[in-house]
Order: structure tokens, then C-alpha cells, then sequence
């Protein structure tokens, strides 16, 4: 196993992850052979996709399926996200361990860029609020549904964050994952609020909230501690991304588990030095 050729510093840091002090903690040494990045690599390589205009977006077809994105956008960076959202053994496949989708569920997908995973939830029965900053992909989500003949999701074009706040965002048409928020204007960036997650769920006034998906790009930390006041009313089940920043995956499993969650982290990524868990789930 690879693992014997790692300095002493790193196979000390590895072993923590896989055999933490708080064994619940753990995360399996599976994840060691099953790497986001091979996985992507042997999807993208076996795919069957075709791409034709469609408007303002171009339509993707990939294994059959419809998804829409820009039409100046690298359809690579697409087919990594739909490698993810459909290998239920990918280590950032969110629909794993207790974290499932049934019928009549209100699910909250935070982060939900062009859609996919909204649309997925949705053909699973759920009625969807999609929390989307981006302009383009608000659009794109919204088209999506309707190609799909899928009932018109809420789409809620905020930021979720610790507190209130006013911020702006810029779109990348050519590398969505390149969008990006910036603290005072700049060219190309419109005005976007900052919300609580408590404070976004009242303005909804949901009877019920079922599953959370989160995928914030390091900002998830933040908006989890604040939804507490959600988290204790409906204790929905939530699969978070945890890989952004070094101590994401054990400040939000000590904090989850304030909650009296069932926790299980998932997936393993070798970063800036250092070894982080993908994906944390809760039920």
C-alpha cells in the first residue's frame, strides 16, 4: 500500500484521520483507493456526450441525460460534476450513508450552481429550494427544470453566511467554478445579500425541511452555525462538503453532534500538504 512510502510527519497526520481518539470519527481506509480525481478521469474517458446550442445555454447530453451550461464553458469541468452527482461511490456523492431523498421531502440545496443536483432531487419527488448567488446559473437552473419538465423549483439568489451582509459576485461564463465574490464592486459584479440560514428559512416560512446538500466553497462552516435554530426544529439530514479548509470536517462534526446527529465522514483528498475528508454526513 502506498501508504509505507509517506514521510513519518504525514503517515502520523493519515493515521489520525483513520483512527481518530474518537473513533466516530473515523474515516474508512477505502477512500484511500477509491481518489475523486481517478474516478473523474475513468468517467470522463467513458461518457457518451454530445453538446448542441440550445439559446442562451448549450444542451449536454451525457449518458442519456440532459444538462444545460454555458455555452463558453469547458464541458470537462461539467462532466466532473456529473461524475460526482452520479457514482453513488464517488467520495463527493451526496446521497450516501442515511442522507437519502424520498418522496414529499423539502430539500435544500445550498450551492446548487447549474442545477443538477436540484433537478436529481426533484425526479426523486422532493420539492426544492436552490440557494444560488449566480445570475447565469439562477437562469440555468430554472431552464433546466423546465427542459426536464420538472415543477418549477425556488430558486433563492442570496449568500448564506454568519450574519447579514452586503457583497457582490462576479460571473465567469467560461469557468463557472471561477465565479467569485468580492467585498465592493468591481467590473462585471452586481450586488448579492447575505443571509443567515435561520433568517432565510424564516422568510420562507417552511412547515418542514427535510435534507440540506451543501457545497459552499469553504463557506460552510459559517452558514451550518448559523442555522442552529433550524438544525434543532427539524433536524434534517444534511451531507456537507468538509475538504475547503484544514479543520472544516472537525468543526462541523463537533458541532453536529451538539444535535444529537448519527455522524459519518467520507472520502479522503491530499491538499496543501495535509489530508482532509471530503464529505461529512448526518441524519
Amino acid at each position: 500500500m502506498f501508504t509505507r512510502f509517506l514521510a513519518p510527519s504525514l503517515w502520523m497526520q493519515l493515521h489520525s484521520v483513520l483512527y481518530p481518539q474518537n473513533p466516530s470519527m473515523a474515516v474508512s481506509p477505502k477512500w484511500l483507493r477509491r481518489s475523486s480525481s481517478a474516478l473523474d478521469r475513468a468517467f470522463v474517458q467513458q461518457a457518451k456526450v454530445t453538446t448542441e446550442p440550445n439559446g442562451e445555454f448549450a444542451k449536454v447530453t451525457i449518458n442519456g441525460e440532459t444538462y444545460l451550461w454555458p455555452n463558453e464553458a469547458d464541458v470537462h469541468a461539467l462532466l466532473t460534476i456529473i461524475s460526482e452527482l452520479t457514482n453513488s461511490e464517488h467520495p463527493h456523492h451526496y446521497l450516501a450513508e442515511q442522507t437519502q431523498i424520498s418522496r414529499g421531502d423539502v430539500v435544500l440545496d445550498i450551492g446548487a450552481c447549474e442545477g443538477s443536483f436540484s433537478a436529481r432531487a426533484a425526479e426523486l419527488g422532493a420539492d426544492v429550494i436552490a440557494v444560488e448567488p449566480s445570475k447565469i446559473m439562477t437562469r440555468i437552473i430554472y431552464a433546466l427544470f423546465e427542459l426536464r419538465g420538472l415543477p418549477k423549483p425556488t430558486v433563492v439568489s442570496t449568500l448564506l453566511g454568519p450574519e447579514p451582509d452586503d457583497l457582490h459576485f462576479i460571473d465567469n461564463t467560461q469557468n463557472p467554478g471561477a465565479s467569485r465574490v468580492v467585498s465592493k464592486p468591481e467590473e462585471g459584479s452586481y450586488p448579492v445579500p447575505v443571509t443567515t440560514l435561520d433568517a432565510m428559512i424564516d422568510s420562507l416560512q417552511l412547515e418542514k425541511l427535510d435534507f440540506i446538500k451543501c457545497d459552499a466553497e469553504g463557506a460552510d462552516v459559517g452558514i451550518l452555525k448559523s442555522g442552529r435554530k433550524t438544525l434543532e426544529r427539524f433536524h434534517p439530514k444534511i451531507a456537507i462538503t468538509t475538504y475547503h479548509n484544514s479543520n472544516d470536517y472537525r468543526e462541523m462534526f463537533r458541532y453536529l453532534s451538539e444535535f444529537g446527529y448519527t455522524l459519518k465522514g467520507k472520502g479522503l483528498l491530499y491538499s496543501t500538504g495535509e489530508f482532509r475528508v471530503i464529505m461529512l454526513h448526518a441524519w
